[in-house]
């Protein structure tokens, strides 16, 4: 958070200082910043390495005209976990409980914001757009007990499926580093719509077998700041 910041305060006093300096420059449209230009964006760490840009896997931009570009951002993360689970009872009691588990997450992101670029060298910019967010997971657990020299097992699932819609704002500092490379801080927003539906199932077995199932389903509205991120990118 300090690295963006300080290169945020250092870029605004760029353009606040040196507003003669730029004005020349900003009447021509520098080949990054025009129609056509593409770029591949990415998130400067705290440790100055590289990582996925706007929180998302892949994000790219291209111009449509002079100043104006628009930025997609495609989000994926997907885990999947088995677990062959095992509990053996030795002593007055000799038992074994087996249960095999599968634990599993998916989520997905797509962020299409409008961007506005002014011309100089060091310059502002902003933006905004729609945001679309989905996720899937499951994750089950088992407890085995022995009672009365029987081994007993109480079994659960716990499912979640989210999905939100809504938009996100942005508004930054970049400094055009030449025609390939482009420094930029900035800070950004959403506004999300969110509704999630999950379902507990519970399985209990021995004298107090029993099947239980809870079914919860809510909506949120979300303001989420995204932060201040310092980013590079790269334009071809």
């Amino acid at each position: 958070m300090r690295i963006a910041c300080s290169v945020l305060f250092v870029m605004v006093a760029l353009v606040v200082v040196s507003p003669v300096a730029f004005a020349a420059e900003s009447s021509v449209c520098p080949p990054a910043l025009g129609k056509g230009a593409n770029a591949l964006q990415f998130e400067i760490g705290y440790d100055f390495k590289l990582s996925p840009f706007q929180g998302v896997t892949l994000s790219y931009e291209r111009f449509l005209r002079d100043g104006l570009a628009v930025r997609m951002g495609i989000g994926a993360s997907m885990a999947y976990e088995y677990d062959d689970h095992a509990s053996v009872f030795q002593g007055s009691t000799v038992g074994r409980g087996d249960a095999d588990l599968t634990n599993w997450r998916h989520e997905y992101s797509l962020v299409c914001e409008l961007v506005s670029y002014r011309r100089g060298r060091v310059d502002f910019y902003y933006g905004g757009g729609p945001k679309v967010t989905y996720s899937n997971d499951q994750y089950e657990r088992v407890d085995f007990s022995v009672y009365e020299g029987v081994v007993h097992s109480h079994r659960s699932t716990d499912w979640r499926r989210a999905w939100g819609f809504g938009v996100c704002g942005v508004a930054g500092v970049q400094w055009l580093v030449n025609d390939r490379f482009r420094l930029h801080a900035e800070y950004g927003t959403s506004f999300i719509f969110r509704h999630q539906d999950e379902t507990f199932t519970w399985v209990s077995s021995g004298e107090n077998y029993a099947i239980g199932k809870e079914i919860d389903e809510r909506s949120s509205v979300e303001v989420s700041p995204d932060g201040t991120r310092l980013g590079l990118s790269v334009c071809f």
